[in-house]
């Protein structure tokens, strides 16, 4: 039995928020976000209570032996570098795609 719980729309639009306080350049907040999702992808796929961020730190602390503060020590371009197999092959959810196009559209 999983221990999955997908993120609810709230959830989705608090991470944007939050993010586009972090970074000024939307496509700093859209590869944040992307990376975030990720994380869920990779809960979804362990069966984990972890979700987001703390999933994408699980999944690399497994993956490469680092410590959970190595990780946060990359930048994000860093960490984009570190995820691009996985960030091309993963597809957002149809509900994340609809957060960030309505939060793109919002920065126009």
């Amino acid at each position: 039995m999983s221990n999955f719980v997908a993120p609810n729309e709230a959830v989705l639009v608090q991470r944007l928020e939050s993010f586009a306080k972090e970074f000024n350049d939307p496509q700093e907040v859209e590869a944040r976000y992307r990376i975030e999702c990720l994380g869920d992808h990779y809960a979804q796929q362990g069966g984990w209570v972890l979700v987001g961020w703390n999933a994408v730190v699980l999944t690399l602390v497994k993956r490469h032996n680092w410590t959970p503060s190595q990780i946060r020590e990359l930048s994000l371009k860093d960490l984009a570098v570190v995820l691009t197999e996985d960030l091309v092959r993963h597809q957002l959810s149809e509900m994340q795609r609809h957060y960030l196009a309505l939060w793109m559209k919002q920065q126009r």
